[in-house]
């Protein structure tokens, strides 16, 4: 709803000020109204969204929580400090120095009530505050050490694995050599539709990527991206990155959310353990490849590959981000 001034919702209650006593009640009453002040919970970067589509119940579900501890629908808490910390915490152990250091700037005061609410109605819809990343460097150092980290990413953001109620090592991941090439060559498709500032970053956090995206050659997944952000421009192809981010953090989350809940969890299995996530905002390669990363089970690694861009199967798709710039 939008504020009404103050000046017209006097009007409106008292009638408009006929005579010199009449306006100088209206004053008193105007300065008798206090202005709307931030919630502290927003002071805080945390608000709760009602109602909201659980976005742990998949990899819940496949570690054996009950569905009463488990619903489909809940009250959830966005806690952005927790989040920026989460991230601090996982670029420092996978020594992003860079990263770590730029994102210590984030600002939630920045954080407008348009943007606010943008979360909030992704949060509804079954999103998820991933973490808080790095924006788009700005000149030849900047993006020297930024490319420094996103190579490092690649090897050092694992995600946790539990396999019959016990944890499992994560090996480092194969990285085919296309990947480091466009990291080498200061590839501007990494960063260019970045944000300047520091970003939140929201995503659907499913198994599987979104099956729209799949059964689609790599043109035909562009289109088809080009044809949402007609009516959502804000969403965006996931990032190597961010990918990276997502495999790292999100399991830990789920694994925190079983934790809070009392859950021992016999299962968690990283994201794209059936399936492929295609990095579509990416050149190609000469011989016709389209970069995409998995996690591969059977050899316990993430997998940063490639496949054929003619293909369109139900297991390769792409997907989706969405950044809020702080």
């Amino acid at each position: 709803m939008p504020r009404i001034p103050s000046e017209q919702l006097i009007n409106t209650l008292f009638g408009p000020p006929k005579t010199e006593a009449g306006k100088k009640l209206a004053d008193f009453a105007a300065k008798s109204i206090p202005k709307p002040e931030k919630p502290p919970s927003m002071e805080a970067g945390s608000f709760v969204v009602h109602d909201a589509v659980n976005p742990y119940r998949e990899a819940l579900q496949a570690g054996g929580a009950p569905d009463s501890m488990n619903p489909e629908r809940l009250d959830r808490t966005v806690d952005l400090e927790q989040t920026l910390n989460q991230s601090l915490k996982i670029f420092e152990q996978g020594n992003l120095n860079n990263w770590h250091e730029v994102i210590k700037t984030a600002d939630f005061n920045n954080l407008t009530p348009e943007n606010r609410g943008l979360i909030e109605k992704l949060i509804k819809e079954g999103w998820e505050v991933t973490a808080v990343m790095p924006g788009k460097p700005t000149t030849e150092l900047k993006q020297k050490e930024w490319l420094q980290d996103l190579k490092q990413s690649l090897t050092t953001l694992k995600p946790l694995w539990i396999k019959e109620s016990q944890p499992r090592m994560i090996k480092d991941p194969y990285i085919w050599e296309y990947f480091t090439e466009l990291i080498d060559n200061n590839n501007p498709a990494l960063y260019d539709n970045l944000p300047e500032r520091p970003y939140i970053l929201l995503t659907e956090p499913t198994q599987k990527p979104n099956p729209d995206t799949c059964n689609k050659k790599v043109p035909e997944q562009q289109n088809w991206l080009t044809q949402q952000q007609v009516a959502r421009p804000l969403l965006n192809v996931m990032s190597i990155g961010e990918y990276a981010a997502m495999q790292a953090m999100f399991t830990r989350k789920v694994n925190l959310e079983a934790h809070n809940k009392g859950i021992p969890l016999s299962a968690l299995t990283s994201l794209d353990s059936q399936t492929y996530t295609r990095f579509i905002n990416l050149p190609l390669s000469t011989g016709g490849n389209v970069p995409n990363a998995d996690f591969f089970p059977g050899n316990s690694q993430l997998r940063w590959s490639r496949d054929d861009a003619d293909d369109a199967n139900s297991r390769n798709g792409f997907r989706l981000s969405v950044r809020v710039e702080i």
